[in-house]
């Protein structure tokens, strides 16, 4: 028979420490994984930034941090989220912007929330609309016809053109009436929300409420504006801001209808916010461990990004990685002789002292003078005479 014994003065407070280090470290995990960012359906309007908080919080070795995982963890963590937001708002002004994050938590997740980062989904109530609801493709593509429009206008006649491009509009119009009653019915919420309809339409023209229907999109370009104007304004918050726009990318515009035209512009203007959010971070970072995921995710977007190319590899040089540096040198130089640019060569051993960036010199014969590339403004102190030599890779093996 097992005997149990009494607990001791001072055992549960050991507990609740113990559960809250072990809550720290699955929470740093999860924040640091992407997947965190993706799984929102309890909270799609509020998880991103609290995960943002979350790593403020850590980075600060605040206690509260050890807290936070119970928020991201629990299907109704409002009252530990206001509390939490108390005691951030009591330890200083530093952390406004994770009492904000959390106090948005707090309030629960809007009552409908349309998805459209990696692909469509809608939420109401923080809960996803089953497929079966929408009865059609049709209502689906009228849907993300409306959020790329931004919640301006779209005249009808436009509407059905796109959605049934060679039918006659005497047709077609009854349908379009049957569509936006099914998307009415698959936006409005059982007990009819606080705000407006979700759509607005008349005779003429057709949109979606923004201010309604929480929707990804603009809250990304919101957020992503807002940071790089404080990036630029050197405010200094700017690098809390990026982050937070950071996060809230979790994937191309619709990335589920690759093909669709009408979405291609505003898929567009959100990449090209990404970018610049990303772009900032990077020459935020204080070293290579922080700037290389981002410098990587460029690329990976534009495989052609000379700039980025040229910033890994300076980064992971000045940080000693020559192997790393020297397969992504080669690889940088295959992308631009796949486009015929002629790729920055270093005036020195590529794995030896950071040197000065230069073009490759024009053809022998030819008038043109070597092109320098504007990295070479960007050079970096060399290494010390005493420092040991590096040996240089070649195409042959290595050199002393």
């Amino acid at each position: 028979m097992r005997r149990t014994t009494p607990p001791r003065a001072g055992d549960d407070q050991a507990a609740r420490a113990r559960r809250g280090r072990a809550a720290g470290r699955r929470n740093r995990s999860a924040v640091d994984d992407p997947r965190t960012a993706r799984g929102t359906a309890i909270r799609p309007a509020g998880a991103a930034d609290l995960n943002t908080a979350v790593r403020q919080l850590i980075a600060a070795g605040d206690r509260v941090a050890d807290q936070l995982a119970r928020v991201l963890a629990t299907d109704d963590g409002s009252e530990l989220a206001r509390s939490l937001a108390d005691q951030a708002v009591d330890l200083g002004s530093g952390l406004g912007r994770v009492a904000e994050a959390l106090s948005a938590v707090a309030c629960g997740p809007p009552p409908v929330a349309v998805r459209t980062l990696g692909g469509l989904a809608v939420f109401r109530g923080g809960v996803p609309v089953p497929a079966t609801c929408w009865q059609s493709k049709k209502a689906r593509d009228l849907l993300t016809m409306l959020i790329a429009q931004r919640g301006q206008p779209v005249p009808r006649d436009r509407l059905m053109e796109q959605l049934w491009p060679d039918e006659s509009p005497v047709r077609t119009g009854n349908r379009l009436s049957v569509l936006l009653s099914i998307l009415r019915k698959v936006l409005d919420t059982p007990d009819g929300g606080t705000g407006g309809p979700p759509i607005v339409a008349d005779r003429s023209a057709v949109r979606i409420d923004v201010d309604t229907v929480d929707v990804d999109v603009e809250r990304f370009l919101s957020a992503a504006a807002d940071a790089l104007a404080a990036h630029h304004a050197r405010a200094p918050d700017a690098a809390a801001r990026l982050s937070s726009a950071e996060v809230l990318y979790t994937g191309d515009f619709l990335a589920d209808d690759p093909y669709a035209e009408w979405a291609q512009p505003l898929r567009d203007e959100t990449t090209s916010a990404y970018v610049s959010v990303l772009r900032a971070l990077a020459g935020l970072a204080g070293d290579i461990d922080q700037r290389a995921p981002r410098l990587l995710r460029l690329i990976q977007l534009d495989p052609y990004d000379e700039a980025a190319h040229l910033d890994l590899v300076d980064g992971l040089r000045e940080a000693g990685r020559y192997g790393e540096a020297d397969r992504r040198h080669r690889a940088y130089v295959t992308r631009m002789t796949e486009i015929g640019v002629d790729p920055a060569t270093p005036a020195g051993p590529l794995l030896g002292a950071v040197p000065d960036r230069r073009r490759t010199a024009a053809p022998s014969g030819s008038d043109d003078a070597a092109v320098h590339d504007t990295h070479r403004d960007r050079r970096r102190p060399r290494r010390s005479a005493a420092a040991p030599a590096c040996r240089r890779v070649t195409g042959h093996g290595t050199k002393p």
